[in-house]
C-alpha cells in the first residue's frame, strides 16, 4: 500500500526454524552409550568325546539309531537308558558284557572310570554278522540325506552344540582282514559264454568269505567281474564260472590280494580332518607283532593302543575290553584339568584290574616290549609300582607328536570362531592393529599357561596389495611354538674323583 511502512527484516530464526531445531536429537544433561568392542580370543574346547557303537537294549528314545545324543557323565538317568532293556542280572546290576548289551555300555563305564566328560553318544543298529555291523558303523550318507555311522558325527555340532574332538569306537576300530582279495580283474574273457550275470565260483587251500560276479557281454565274452565281499586268507585263489555260463572256453581271470585294514578308522580319518578331531584306535589283542603291522596304516591324527585291558562286567565276571575309550577319557580329563597341550601319556588309569598280557617295562631298556610298541607308534598300557596301571605312548601313527597336532588344532579354530567379530569391518589401519593385537594377546596368554613357546601375528604388507585390499581380502601370518613332551630324558654321569679330598676337610683330620 501506497504510504505504508517498509516490512522490517527477519533478522531472527523463524518459528519453523525453532521447531525443527527442536525435533531434533536434544539432551540438556548426562548419557552412557554401549559402544562395541572387540571380544578376546577365547580357546574352544577340545574335551568332547565321540562315541560310536552298539546297544540294542538302549531305550530308542532316548538313543535314536544315527543319531548324535550328548550325554553329560554326571548325568546317570541318561547313562542307564544304554541298558534300560535289558534283563537286570543278580543284584539288580545290569551284565555289561558286549556280547549282551552291544559296545557302547561298556564303553561308556570305562570312560566315567577316569572322568565325567561330556560325550556325543551314536547308536547303529547290530548287523547280522561282524561285518554288518561294520559297515553300519562306518555309515554314510541314506537316501533321506541324512549322515549315518560315524558320518553322524559331523552334524553332532548342529544337533546337540558340540563337537566331538576325541572319536573312538571300541570294538569295532581293530578288525582288519589279511590276505584278502582285493580286486578280482578278467585277465582273457574267452568266447561262447551266454549272455548273463554268474556266481562266480572262488576255490582256495586256505581262504574263505569271497564272492565276486561274473558279466558276459552279448558277444559271449566274460566282460567284468565285480567283487562282492573280500573274504579272507587267501593264498592262491582260482575262479570258475558256473555250468549255466554255457560252454564257453578260454575265460581266465587273475586277483590282487592285500591286508585290508580297519574301516571304520578309514572313515574316521575323512571326519577327523574335517573336525579337527583326534582318533583313538585299538589293535586286534593278537600280540606285539599283529599290533606294530596293525601300525601301518598310518595317520597323523590317529593313536592305536595295544593290548586291551581286562575289567568286570558288573555282575563280578572279568572280560577283556578294548582301551580306546580309557585313553579318550583320560585326554578329555586331562584338557579340563591341566589343558588341551598335555599328552596322554605317563597317566594312571582306574578300573583296570589287568592287561589281555603283560607289556614288560623297564623305564631305560630299549628292547622292552613297551619301547618296541613306541618305537612303532603304538600306545600301549604299563604297569608301574605305585602308580598301577599307566597310559604309555605319544605319538600319532605318522610319528607326530598327538599333543602337537591337538595344540595347532586348537589354535586354528580359535582364531577361524573368535576373528568371526572383525569380519566385513572397513579394512583401515586401526582394523589391522587391532586384529594383531588380538591374535598376539591371545598367543601371549597361551605362553604364559605354557601351551606353547611363542608365537607372533602380524600382516605381511607383500600380500595385502592394493588388489586385494579393494577385492575385500585382508591377509594375517602367524606363527607358534608347540610345546613338546619330554618322551626321552637324558641323564649324563661321570666319575669325579676330586670329591674324595672332600672327606679330610673342614678340620675332621687329627
Amino acid at each position: 500500500m501506497e504510504g505504508a511502512a517498509p516490512a522490517m527484516p527477519n533478522c531472527g530464526p523463524s518459528k519453523e526454524r525453532w521447531n525443527f531445531m527442536a525435533t531434533q536429537d536434544f539432551l540438556h544433561g548426562v548419557e552412557t552409550l554401549s559402544t562395541a568392542v572387540s571380544q578376546p580370543l577365547v580357546s574352544v574346547d577340545l574335551s568332547t568325546i565321540g562315541l560310536i557303537g552298539t546297544a540294542p537294549g538302549a531305550d530308542p528314545a532316548a538313543f535314536p539309531l544315527n543319531t548324535p545324543v550328548l550325554v553329560s557323565g554326571s548325568d546317570a538317568v541318561l547313562v542307564g537308558k544304554l541298558v534300560s532293556q535289558l534283563p537286570a542280572a543278580q543284584g539288580g546290576t545290569p551284565n555289561l558284557n558286549p556280547s549282551q548289551a552291544g559296545t557302547l555300555p561298556m564303553a561308556v563305564s570305562t570312560i566315567l572310570d577316569e572322568c565325567s566328560p561330556v560325550m556325543v553318544v551314536v547308536r547303529v543298529e547290530e548287523g547280522s554278522s561282524e561285518s554288518a555291523t561294520i559297515a553300519n558303523i562306518m555309515g554314510g550318507v541314506d537316501a533321506q540325506g541324512n549322515y549315518t555311522g560315524v558320518h553322524a558325527f559331523q552334524a553332532a555340532e548342529a544337533i546337540t552344540g558340540r563337537r566331538p574332538r576325541l572319536l573312538c569306537a571300541p570294538g569295532w576300530s581293530h578288525q582288519s582282514v589279511a590276505e584278502a582279495l582285493v580286486s578280482i580283474q578278467v585277465a582273457e574273457g574267452g568266447s561262447g559264454y551266454t549272455p548273463g550275470l554268474y556266481h562266480l565260483t572262488i576255490t582256495d587251500s586256505a581262504g574263505t568269505g569271497a564272492q565276486a560276479s561274473a558279466t558276459v557281454d552279448s558277444t559271449g565274452k566274460v566282460a567284468s567281474v565285480t567283487l562282492l565281499s573280500n573274504g579272507a586268507g587267501y593264498k592262491a585263489p582260482s575262479f570258475a564260472l558256473p555250468a549255466a555260463a554255457g560252454q564257453g572256453t578260454g575265460a581266465s581271470f587273475s586277483a590282487s590280494i592285500a591286508t585290508i585294514d580297519n574301516g571304520v578308522v578309514a572313515e574316521l580319518k575323512t571326519i577327523a580332518e574335517k573336525l579337527r578331531a583326534v582318533i583313538f584306535a585299538d589293535s586286534a589283542d593278537q600280540g606285539q607283532a599283529a599290533a606294530i603291522a596293525a601300525a601301518a596304516m598310518g595317520g597323523g591324527r590317529v593313536m592305536l593302543i595295544d593290548p586291551w585291558i581286562v575289567r568286570d562286567d558288573g555282575t563280578g565276571t572279568s572280560v577283556t575290553f578294548p582301551a580306546s575309550g580309557k585313553f579318550a577319557a583320560k585326554q578329555a580329563y586331562l584338557d579340563q584339568a591341566v589343558g588341551f597341550w598335555r599328552s596322554v601319556s605317563n597317566q594312571p588309569l582306574n578300573g583296570v584290574t589287568a592287561l589281555s598280557r603283560p607289556i614288560g617295562f623297564v623305564v631305560s631298556d630299549q628292547s622292552c616290549a613297551a619301547n618296541l610298541l613306541n618305537a612303532a607308534y603304538v600306545s600301549t598300557i604299563i604297569r608301574q609300582a605305585g602308580r598301577g596301571y599307566t597310559t604309555w605312548g605319544n605319538r600319532a601313527l605318522d610319528g607326530s607328536f598327538l599333543c602337537v597336532t591337538r595344540t595347532v588344532d586348537e589354535v586354528n579354530e580359535t582364531l577361524l570362531q573368535s576373528v568371526l567379530q572383525f569380519v566385513d569391518m572397513n579394512i583401515v589401519k586401526n582394523f589391522v592393529t587391532e586384529v594383531v593385537e588380538a591374535v598376539n594377546a591371545y598367543l601371549r596368554q597361551l605362553k604364559s599357561k605354557g601351551a606353547i613357546t611363542g608365537g607372533k601375528c602380524w600382516a605381511d604388507t607383500a600380500l595385502n596389495t592394493p588388489e586385494a585390499v579393494m577385492n575385500g581380502q585382508v591377509f594375517f601370518d602367524f606363527d607358534i611354538g608347540p610345546a613338546y613332551p619330554a618322551e626321552r630324558i637324558t641323564f649324563r654321569s661321570a666319575i669325579n674323583n676330586d670329591y674324595v679330598t672332600t672327606i679330610f676337610n673342614n678340620g675332621s683330620a687329627a
